[in-house]
């Protein structure tokens, strides 16, 4: 099973909090900009393998592809509507080595496509837009409103951090920033 591990510098908002005071996930997270070397618009030596391509549930993907990422698998009661949404909603897997994550169930040719990496930069390209957010994820990531902070209550909008895998691997995640400090 791959792991997170922590990242040697920790996601901190400038102004702000995840998901109101969901802080403790701050600890598994860091920004872009805290892995790329300088002057770099991507992971160097990494492509993206969607979490969508291979199952419609994003954890479900990543227990699928073997990655245990459950400190981040976290819910958040909406304080308007009181439906439970997500804290965090995984999006992708940069790797370099995309076949240490294709073993059974997804070793029969029928998810080639799911695997070939080449092929998901021609054919979705707004998906190798490290700001892209699919539509499941954003419905899963819900309001934002929690208990604590209502719509009136500062702004907020959804960002991308990520997580280091213990396999050099990182993973990509959508949560949502706080700004009413």
């Amino acid at each position: 099973m791959i792991k997170l591990v922590k990242p040697k510098i920790p996601y901190k908002p400038e102004c702000g909090d995840l998901n109101w005071g969901q802080n403790d996930i701050n600890e598994w997270l860091t920004s872009l900009k805290n892995i790329l070397p300088v002057g770099a618009q991507t992971i160097p030596g990494k492509k993206r393998l969607t979490a969508s391509a291979i199952w419609e549930h994003p954890w479900e993907s990543l227990r699928n592809l073997g990655v245990d990422a459950e400190q981040l698998n976290l819910r958040y009661e909406c304080g308007v509507t009181g439906l439970e949404f997500w804290v965090v909603v995984p999006v992708a897997i940069w790797t370099d080595d995309v076949r240490r994550y294709r073993h059974k169930p997804y070793t029969d040719s029928s998810f080639d496509y799911a695997f070939d990496l080449d092929w998901h930069e021609k054919m979705m390209p707004s998906y190798q837009d490290l700001n892209h957010i699919p539509n499941i994820n954003k419905i899963m990531l819900g309001t934002g409103y929690t208990g604590f902070c209502r719509p009136s209550d500062g702004s907020h909008q959804i960002i991308g951090l990520f997580a280091p895998l213990d396999n050099g691997d990182f993973l990509q995640v959508h949560t949502w920033e706080w700004y009413n400090k």
